[in-house]
């Protein structure tokens, strides 16, 4: 049987008084009180609550944040799995990130004239900006922008977040990815964009399971040619200007854009991102201005 004292737990999970006495005031924790001096108690279920806690804090939740969290409905299964996951995808965005700041050091090592011939033949073989260039480094932002907006809207998180900022964050994916397809020579139709927008927003939402069926289709479709996928990306849109560089500045140039490409479809393409993902670009798809959209115009709904 458990039975430990507030001193005990304050040493096992590293609390100090205010905050084991802030849980209890909360309701998150619910000891028995002993004694004339109504000692505290904790049971077996304080206990597994306080592992659950102690994950969070290690997250970066705070004490204050754990009356909302551990609730009378709060699943510690899927509550801790849930984390997991968080971390998993916290780790992989870190290493991209490790990953960018290394081919970007790399493509700082190249000299000025394999620095003027990526950008020349990039040009040539896209519409992107010439290398170095204020424009092509407005347009690396924008992707990195683009990446930190569609991790936000891929999150569980997001479902708690004001509508409002989902919809602006949303519109400016929307602009980022538009700009970005005009850059690689995708033709883009006005019309047709348009036209399923408007039949989205008229379009009743699918019910949850016919969404997540259809997803877990799609992941495992994209499973089962993930390598013809990646070959292809890389033919089409890597290969052409790197046969035209040196081997180094070529080389450079590969390593940087491949992992673009597989952190974009290995973080991404997942059924709970895709999930997410979806919800939101539906908020934000019935968010559009329908008399704004009637007119051809993509803009958000006035207040």
């Amino acid at each position: 049987m458990i039975d430990k004292t507030s001193s005990e737990i304050q040493e096992i999970f590293g609390l100090d008084r205010d905050d084991v006495r802030r849980l209890e005031k909360d309701g998150v924790l619910k000891p028995e009180k002993n004694g004339q001096g109504k000692v505290s108690k904790f049971g077996e279920e304080d206990m597994n609550r306080l592992l659950d806690i102690k994950i969070y804090l290690l997250a970066g939740y705070r004490i204050s944040d754990m009356k909302k969290i551990i609730t009378e409905e709060y699943d510690s299964d899927e509550g801790i799995a849930e984390q997991i996951h968080i971390y998993k995808k916290r780790i992989q965005m870190l290493e991209f990130i490790r990953v960018m700041r290394s081919d970007i050091k790399e493509l700082s090592s190249l000299s000025q004239k394999q620095l003027v011939a990526t950008g020349v033949v990039s040009a040539e073989k896209t519409n992107l900006p010439k290398f170095g260039s204020k424009e092509y480094f407005d347009a690396f932002w924008d992707y990195i922008k683009l990446v930190f907006i569609v991790d936000f809207l891929s999150q569980k998180e997001s479902f708690k977040t004001d509508n409002e900022i989902i919809l602006k964050r949303a519109f400016a994916a929307y602009d980022i990815v538009k700009k970005i397809l005009g850059m690689s020579g995708t033709e883009i139709d006005d019309d047709e964009l348009v036209s399923a927008f408007t039949e989205m927003a008229s379009t009743p939402v699918e019910s949850d399971d016919e969404i997540k069926d259809f997803l877990k289709e799609l992941v495992e479709e994209y499973l089962s040619n993930k390598s013809k996928i990646m070959e292809d990306l890389i033919h089409e849109n890597i290969d052409p200007i790197t046969d035209e560089l040196d081997q180094r500045a070529g080389d450079v140039y590969r390593d940087m854009m491949y992992h673009f490409f597989q952190f974009t479809l290995d973080y991404f393409v997942d059924e709970e991102e895709l999930y997410c993902i979806y919800i939101n670009f539906r908020k934000f798809v019935n968010g559009l201005d329908q008399e704004a959209l009637s007119k051809g115009i993509v803009r958000l709904g006035e207040k």
